[in-house]
């Protein structure tokens, strides 16, 4: 017979069971009677991966060709049943200043060039070894590919590195289906991206 109120996100009370070394069975099987819920379980880095958090991290350095921009795509696939947050997105210029494009909007396809190397990008050993987000980049067009809709339009100096994300509220979600791109709309440009992400399951509940 089920439990009133009964928790059936199992990742909390894994959670801590974990953290605190708890024996036997969950130690907060369901909510009160009353109105009374206070979710609040991240203590650190270190930490995420007992709540079902993989974190990643990967870079691209994308070569400067002439008369050609570049691109980095980071995509999601449609039926990863997997949501993805980046925690930090940096961009740099090596050839030249260059005004870059930040865009978010629904993929199925990746970049032409090449696909990025993620084998191991795991940034905790207890966590799976390869991320679920496939990464790619281009070097070959005259104007990058537009995703969607356009979220940053920054301009770098260069030689100088940009940061995207400063702060926790400035997360990016990632769900299935939809991909982030970082475009270089000066031509003949070297670029270098670096992205670090966490990924888990979506719960029932999440999933559209």
């Amino acid at each position: 017979m089920s439990l009133y109120n009964e928790i059936l996100t199992g990742r909390f009370n894994r959670a801590l069971q974990k953290f605190f070394g708890i024996k036997g069975g969950p130690p907060a099987p369901q909510l009160t009677s009353e109105i009374s819920v206070a979710v609040n379980l991240f203590w650190g880095a270190e930490c995420r991966y007992l709540e079902s958090w993989n974190r990643f991290g990967a870079g691209f350095d994308v070569a400067a060709v002439a008369a050609n921009s570049g691109a980095v795509r980071m995509r999601n696939p449609a039926a990863s049943a997997v949501v993805a947050v980046f925690e930090k997105i940096s961009i740099a210029c090596v050839t030249a200043a260059g005004l870059f494009d930040m865009q978010n909007g629904p993929s199925t396809t990746d970049l032409a060039t090449g696909l990025g190397n993620f084998a191991g990008a795991r940034l905790d050993p207890r966590g799976v070894g390869t991320p679920t987000v496939i990464g790619s980049f281009s070097n070959t067009v005259v104007t990058p590919p537009a995703l969607g809709s356009l979220t940053n339009r920054v301009a770098i100096l260069q030689n100088t590195t940009l940061d995207l994300i400063w702060a926790e509220s400035q997360e990016i979600p990632l769900l299935p289906g939809d991909a982030i791109e970082i475009q270089c709309d000066t031509v003949n440009n070297r670029m270098i991206v670096n992205f670090i992400w966490r990924e888990r399951s979506l719960e029932e509940g999440e999933r559209f």
